[in-house]
């Protein structure tokens, strides 16, 4: 069965031979296939969406093969598939439980309405962080340590929201499924004050699955942190869980993880809902370990990238991971009574 890194590839290959796109990067500028402009559309190499800064032309991945080809969108999909060399990896649409093809080509149809299945999209104007539009939001990550961070690979997208009658750029950050799809994303504000919602996500609740998970390789170890900044400071080591709330699906996925790390906020590892889904790890026999204490003045990954800068933050925490506590029954015990 083809891996996520596995479709990744296939479709970056698909990126250079068929539109003539060069890099590896998550946003790889092609010539639009609408308008004709040199190297003014860009393909998201993880996901498949291409959107034109010239025409406005979007699609998706199927779409753009449909269009490209001239072929039906079911044509589109059938081509997908020999292009992953006819694997297909079912996906669980959390909303039902369903994996049936046909389900995910009325998705892909536009037909999502059909047995509760969600489709999720990018928020309208979002363009990637990479973009010459989008360096407020290079500014803002940058102003938090992330000085000399290679956007290319981590996807990140920027846009601006209107809450209650108030403009406010956020940072996307997108999560992929198996296939290389959008299952969600959340936001970040560039910035902060009275009536700014710092977070967004496109269905207004959590997010019940591993979120970034598509950003890690291997199942050596995986580290826990609470938010997207927390993840960006260990981008491709770890995943976060959008709060301090495990849900069963999580679980599940830290199962095929030789170690567990543990790296929530400093308030979160005295929380009765923390303490009780570490209880249920140690009962699924996780090899479970976690930092019980953050240096004076830092509250999380973030905080520490912000005050040391990126990459220098991440040795810090990875240093930290080294010296974290083995979870058992006597020292939750003792985390609860704390």
């Amino acid at each position: 069965m083809k891996t996520n890194s596995d479709m990744v590839q296939s479709i970056q290959e698909f990126i250079s031979s068929d539109l003539g796109g060069t890099g590896t990067g998550a946003d790889v500028p092609v010539d639009c296939i609408s308008c004709g402009k040199e190297k003014k559309m860009y393909v998201n190499a993880i996901s498949g969406l291409a959107y034109c800064f010239v025409c406005g032309y979007s699609a998706n991945f199927m779409k753009l093969l449909s269009d490209l080809r001239g072929i039906s969108i079911q044509e589109a999909h059938t081509e997908y598939m020999a292009i992953l060399s006819e694997q297909w990896r079912a996906v669980e649409k959390r909303t039902t439980g369903d994996t049936d093809l046909d389900v995910l080509l009325r998705a892909f149809d536009g037909e999502e309405k059909d047995k509760g299945v969600q489709r999720i999209l990018m928020p309208p104007g979002a363009i990637p962080i990479i973009s010459r539009y989008a360096s407020k939001g290079r500014e803002y990550l940058k102003g938090r340590g992330f000085t000399t961070f290679d956007w290319s690979p981590a996807g990140l997208y920027f846009a601006p929201m209107k809450l209650k009658g108030r403009r406010v750029m956020h940072i996307i950050f997108p999560d992929y499924d198996e296939i290389g799809s959008l299952r969600y994303w959340t936001t970040r504000a560039i910035r902060e004050g009275k009536g700014v919602v710092k977070t967004l996500h496109p269905t207004g609740i959590g997010h019940p699955f591993l979120f970034g998970e598509h950003t890690i390789d291997d199942h050596d170890t995986l580290i826990i942190v609470e938010g997207p900044m927390d993840m960006l400071a260990l981008y491709g080591m770890s995943a976060c869980l959008l709060g301090k709330r495990f849900h069963a699906e999580q679980l599940d996925a830290m199962e095929k993880y030789t170690n567990v790390v543990i790296a929530l906020d400093r308030d979160a590892m005295h929380d009765d809902q923390v303490i009780n889904a570490m209880e249920a790890m140690l009962g699924r026999g996780i090899n479970l370990r976690a930092i019980l204490k953050w240096p004076k003045g830092v509250n999380d990954p973030a905080d520490l990238c912000a005050k040391y800068t990126w990459p220098s933050a991440t040795m810090r925490i990875i240093a930290l991971v080294k010296q974290s506590v083995e979870v058992n029954t006597t020292n939750l015990l003792t985390m609860r009574l704390a």
